[in-house]
C-alpha cells in the first residue's frame, strides 16, 4: 500500500493524544536517522496513517503537477467517530458537503488550509478495509490509465468524472492501490 503521513510539530506529543481520542498507536515513535521522526497511528475505525516530524527531510517538495502527489483521502465506514478523532487528536476542523450524487464528502482543514478529504464507503466499493488513499496528479487521466495497464498495473476503476476532475483507481504491479486525477481548473485554484 501507499502510505500517507501527517506533518506534525512533535510526533511524541501527538501520539500522547491518540489513545485518549479513541485511536491507537500502531508503530511507536522512532527516529529515521536525521531525516525526521515517525510513528503510525490508527483512527477508531482502524485506518492507519503515519505521523512525520521533519528533520532534514521536510516532506513533499513538488505537488499538484503531473506525476506528483496531490491529495489524501480517507475511505471509512465510520465518518462520525473518525471526524471527532482527528479534531481531538490533531486539531483538524472538518466541513461536510453534499455531493451531486447525493453522498457527502468531508474536507479536513489545518488552520485555513484544506489538507485531506474523507468519504463513507459505499456498497459499490466492495469489501475494502478503511484506509487512506493517495492521489497523483496527471495531465491526461485516460491516457495515463491506459499506460498503467501497459506497464503491468491494473485499472480497478476506469476514468470517471468528479467535481474535482477525472479520476481513475489503479493498482501497481505489486498490488498497491492508488488513484490518479486530472484536476479541473477550479480544483487547482483551491489547491
Amino acid at each position: 500500500m501507499w502510505n500517507s503521513y501527517i506533518n506534525v510539530d512533535s510526533v511524541d506529543e501527538t501520539i500522547s493524544k491518540v489513545e485518549d481520542a479513541g485511536g491507537s498507536v500502531v508503530m511507536p515513535a522512532m527516529d529515521v536517522m536525521t531525516a525526521g521522526r515517525m510513528a503510525f497511528i490508527a483512527d477508531p475505525a482502524g485506518a492507519a496513517i503515519g505521523l512525520w516530524q521533519a528533520g532534514d527531510h521536510k516532506g513533499a517538495e513538488l505537488v499538484n503537477e503531473h506525476g506528483a502527489f496531490t491529495w489524501n483521502e480517507l475511505i471509512t465506514d465510520d465518518t462520525a467517530s473518525t471526524q471527532k478523532f482527528f479534531s481531538d487528536a490533531l486539531g483538524w476542523s472538518a466541513q461536510t458537503n453534499e455531493m451531486p450524487n447525493g453522498s457527502s464528502y468531508t474536507f479536513f482543514s489545518v488552520g485555513e488550509r484544506v489538507a485531506a478529504g474523507m468519504m463513507e464507503k459505499t456498497a459499490e466499493m466492495g469489501p475494502i478495509p478503511n484506509h487512506w488513499g493517495v492521489y497523483f496528479a496527471v495531465d491526461d487521466c485516460e491516457g495515463c490509465a491506459s499506460q498503467i495497464g501497459e506497464l503491468g498495473g491494473n485499472i480497478i476503476m476506469a476514468p470517471f468524472d468528479t467535481p474535482a476532475g477525472k479520476v481513475s483507481v489503479a493498482q501497481d504491479p505489486q498490488g498497491a492501490m492508488f488513484s490518479i486525477i486530472q484536476l479541473n481548473q477550479e480544483a487547482l485554484d483551491r489547491a
